[in-house]
Parts: C-alpha cells; structure tokens; sequence
C-alpha cells in the first residue's frame, strides 16, 4: 500500500487505496539489437505475452491491434520518448502500463530487458532483466521475468497496510478514483495533447505537512514564517524527496525514491511515502465533473477562494 505526500507551494500527505483491479497492459513487439534475428526477437515476444496472459493477474492489448495501430501512426523506435505520441498512440486503449521490451546478445546468450512504465504519469515504475542460456529452455527465465513484472503493476494491492475504501487513516480524506481529460489544446508544450487519463482511488492529508512534522524528520526547519502548526515551505523538490524517503524508513517501510541528481527514479510499487503525480494531484485539486465531490474544487466553488 503507497503513502504519498504532496509537496506542490506546500505539503499533504496521500495514501493509495488498495483499489488497483483491471490492470490493463500494453505491450509491443519487443526491440532487438544486433546479433539477435527476427524470428528470435518474435519467439521471445509471443511467449512472455503467452506467459504474461497466462497469470490472470493483467489483461494484456491485443498484440495484432496494437500492431496494427503503431504501423497506421507510422511508430518508430524514437517515438517511445515522447509522452505525446505515447498518449496518442493509447488514447481509446486507456492502457495502464506500457511494457517495453529490448533483446540482445550477450557472450552468445540472448538477454532480455524490460522496462515497465505508467501511462497514466508516464514514470518508470519498475525494471528487470534476465539472460537465457544458449541453447536451453527459455520458459523458466521467462516466467520469472512475467512474476516480477506483474509484481511491479499490482505490487499496491498485495500485502500493504490494510487501508481499504471506506476507512480513512487518521487526518486522511479519500479521493476516489476516476477518469477524466487531462491536458490542453490551447496550453504550452507539455500540455498537449488533450488526453484521457485514469487515477486509482487514494487518500490525501487534510491539511500541509507542518514545520514540526517536517522538523521531527530532517532536523532543520527551512520555513521563512515560522512556527511549529504552520505549513513548511521554502522546501526544494530534491527536498520533499528526501523527507519522503527519511520519513518512510522511521516508519518501518520502504523507499520510493532511489537514485539522486537528475537520476532520481520513483518505484511506484514501494509502500512509502512518494510525490503525487501531476494527475493525481490535478485530480485531487479539482472536482471536474466527479458526482461523488460537493464543490467544483477541493473546498469550493470559487477557485481564488480555494
């Protein structure tokens, strides 16, 4: 089960509900670099689909669809790096995960290595690789390969901590899942396309993360009006991360953050505390059009009142 905590000016506290059903996955003919032939690259792709089916734990995109849709939109290897086409290419999809898949040769064994990523956030939520022994039998390899993978997009809902719809934790409200169109058609860069997005039921902290709870953690106290209920600031992202991280181990669980720098890196299957992503943040923020929520925004009607 993940706990978020929101820094955006200030900070609150997220918990996810153990709500993650119907994982939808998307996954691609797997790449291939050279030394390794097509009817390998192939082989290798059916049988971790066969086998990723084969769990029951994920409905996987139909392969010849999704094929077919990547040569309608001409796909090529460089369009992987763009968030854009990404959403383009699952808009009607509404997949959850992307799967990509790269094969290669190494000391003559093919290696297999996967990178499994959010559509809905577009992070990179998890990583693995296997090698398969020349000449032997891929199966059990493979099979391992498709258990950590489906640990890595279920992981929230195994285990946890026994936060369940309907049973906030203490100083916790609930945010319910839903869908909605994120984006803009008018805005910056970053902002198109308009595109569908889904988010999985969580619970957020009433109130900002104050001066107290942050100094209890760090031992420092970076606020420029101070005092010990008010909500901290002056806090860098790189900040907000470590707090998360500090916070988690005092806690008994584990690390979303690993890395540092640019390199820093979310494991969205951890059970500690994480940023919310801009949907859900966005999501939390606004009522737009949620039958379950009283006011428009968080609170009211009236945005500048919010």
């Amino acid at each position: 089960m993940k706990k978020i905590l929101v820094f955006a000016a200030l900070l609150l506290p997220v918990i996810s509900i153990d709500a993650q059903q119907g994982v939808t996955v998307m996954v691609p003919p797997f790449n291939l670099v050279e030394g390794v032939s097509q009817t390998e690259r192939d082989t290798i792709t059916r049988l971790f689909l066969g086998r990723l089916s084969a769990t029951g734990a994920v409905t996987v995109v139909n392969a010849a669809n999704l094929r077919q849709r990547m040569e309608y939109m001409k796909w090529e290897l460089s369009d992987w790096s763009s968030n854009e086409k990404k959403a383009r290419l699952n808009a009607g999809i509404n997949a959850d995960y992307l799967v990509i898949g790269t094969i290669s040769r190494l000391f003559g064994a093919l290696t297999i290595d996967i990178t499994v990523e959010n559509l809905n956030t577009f992070a990179v939520t998890g990583s693995a690789d296997t090698i398969l022994q020349e000449g032997g039998s891929p199966s059990e390899k493979i099979n391992e390969l498709v258990a950590g993978i489906v640990r890595t997009m279920t992981g929230c809902r195994r285990g946890g901590t026994g936060v369940s719809p309907g049973r906030a934790p203490e100083g916790f409200v609930l945010v319910e899942g839903g869908t909605y169109q994120m984006g803009s058609t008018d805005g910056e860069g970053d902002e198109r396309p308009v595109h569908t997005v889904r988010v999985t039921g969580f619970y957020l902290g009433k109130y900002e993360v104050t001066q107290g709870e942050y100094e209890g953690v760090m031992g420092i106290n970076p606020s420029y009006f101070k005092g010990a209920n008010l909500p901290v600031e002056q806090v860098s992202w790189y900040e907000a991360v470590e707090y998360c991280n500090k916070r988690s181990i005092r806690e008994g669980l584990t690390p979303a953050y690993r890395g540092s720098g640019d390199s820093v890196t979310c494991d969205f299957t951890a059970t500690g505390y994480r940023l919310p992503t801009e949907a859900e943040w966005e999501w939390a923020a606004k009522g737009d059009g949620k039958d379950f929520m009283v006011y428009e925004y968080s609170g009211s009607n009236n945005a500048d009142a919010v």
